[in-house]
């Protein structure tokens, strides 16, 4: 992919959008995207990009959390879009990541398949604003990590999941409507976002869409989860309605 994508003009949308500007302006280590995601980028991190408001009308720094650190360019480039505005944590199971400098973004060493080692990241630097996994790329390892991470993403976070083009891939442990793919995890979420209406039984595993599941958006390869807690809807009804005779 990375050579295919240099040897081509990079797309509007990588141009047009901030950190799509940022990432080819990039000098530092090597990062590799595909240039559809800059756009989901810009509309679910932007909002989140000069801090999170908090109640009392102050703001705090915006955490997020990356799983996959491969060379580290990504987390550079994430800590160039958020500033002094965001912390910017990486994780990695390659030993070889430990070392990488990308000061002031941090990396830890650990397999993001393990509850634990996420739970001492969390422990050390808080909940997340933001998660975006880029890193086995394997469906069990991805609903793994969104298991553990998701009761833990902070009210109006987003998950992003990237690469999602390896639920169709049997080297993945994917194919086409292959249940432990991510895609079909995705489309379970889309059912639970309406187990409010539903008159089937459903999964357990989409239970946390009824009421914590803003809205999920799928882009080429990419998932957006937007978190809000929310009850149960109501219907509402205005105005005085017409007598037909």
């Amino acid at each position: 992919m990375h050579e295919l994508y240099r040897q081509h003009v990079p797309p509007p949308e990588v141009c047009e959008s901030t950190i799509g500007r940022i990432f080819l302006d990039h000098q530092g280590h090597e990062t590799v995207k595909w240039g559809q995601y800059f756009e989901a980028y810009d509309r679910f991190l932007g909002p989140l990009r000069n801090g999170v408001r908090l109640p009392d009308g102050a703001t705090r720094t915006t955490r997020v959390l990356e799983i996959g650190v491969r060379e580290g360019g990504s987390l550079q480039v994430l800590q160039r879009y958020f500033g002094a505005c965001g912390e910017i944590v990486g994780v990695d199971l390659d030993e070889r990541c430990r070392d990488i400098e990308v000061s002031p973004a941090h990396i830890r060493i650990g397999d993001q398949s393990d509850a634990n080692f996420l739970l001492s990241v969390i422990a050390e630097f808080g909940t997340p604003d933001v998660v975006i996994d880029d890193g086995s790329h394997l469906p069990k390892h991805q609903i793994a990590s969104f298991k553990t991470l998701w009761p833990l993403l902070n009210n109006n976070g987003v998950y992003i999941v990237e690469d999602l083009h390896t639920s169709y891939w049997r080297e993945f442990d994917g194919g086409y409507k292959n249940r432990n793919g991510f895609v079909e995890f995705t489309k379970d979420a889309v059912d639970g976002i309406h187990r409010w209406y539903s008159r089937h039984k459903m999964t357990d595993r989409n239970k946390f869409a009824q009421t914590e599941l803003k809205a999920v958006t799928v882009f080429d390869s990419l998932v957006a989860f937007e978190k809000k807690a929310f009850r149960k809807p109501v219907i509402l009804r205005f105005g005085k309605p017409r007598t037909f005779r």
